[in-house]
């Protein structure tokens, strides 16, 4: 199995910090992945020793060091007869951060998210996001260019029954 966008090897535990910051570049670019321990980047495997805490030493890492905070399935795989950790995570509130920073998986590298790229991430996450309220009036600007664009034929029963002020200036009328 070959490292990839959503999936991430790393040889040992020493590595945790690293491991850390490609669950956050992960999620940020697929919103889930998995994080493999004991298995080289080519992806053969070389197995660790788990002990009593290793489970619960990850875990701890993982809360200390990831916001939005995440809860992933961490468990002990046998691998060709070797034994690894996997860390199952996914997670719905992006951008994540590790250690205080964003992250974008690229392939299988973790790129540090610039300034103007997190700002480019927020505006693609709140394009639609708010309350109905507050986005009423782009709202009403939208469904009037599908009016147009569809004349009146595609689906804009929902636009009547949703939006009252569409309904009363965009009727058929009938003379």
């Amino acid at each position: 199995m070959p490292e990839n966008e959503s999936t991430e090897f790393k040889k040992t535990l020493g590595q945790l910090k690293e491991g850390l910051i490609s669950i956050a570049a992960i999620l940020n670019k697929h919103g889930e992945g998995e994080l493999w321990f004991g298995i080289r980047d080519d992806g053969i495997p070389v197995g660790i020793n788990v002990g009593a805490k290793t489970i619960r030493d990850i875990s701890q890492a993982i809360a200390a060091h990831i916001e939005p905070k995440i809860y992933p399935e961490i468990t002990t795989e046998t691998v060709e007869k070797t034994q690894c950790v996997k860390i199952a995570f996914a997670g719905q509130e992006a951008p994540y951060a590790a250690y205080g920073r964003q992250y974008m998986r690229v392939g299988d590298e973790d790129r540090q998210m610039s300034a103007r790229e997190l700002e480019n991430f927020f505006s693609r996450k709140n394009l639609f996001a708010g309350n109905w309220d507050s986005s009423y009036a782009g709202s009403m600007k939208y469904l009037k260019k599908l009016y147009i664009i569809f004349n009146g034929y595609a689906n804009v029963c929902t636009c009547y029954s949703a939006y009252p002020a569409f309904r009363a200036r965009y009727s058929p009328r009938i003379y």
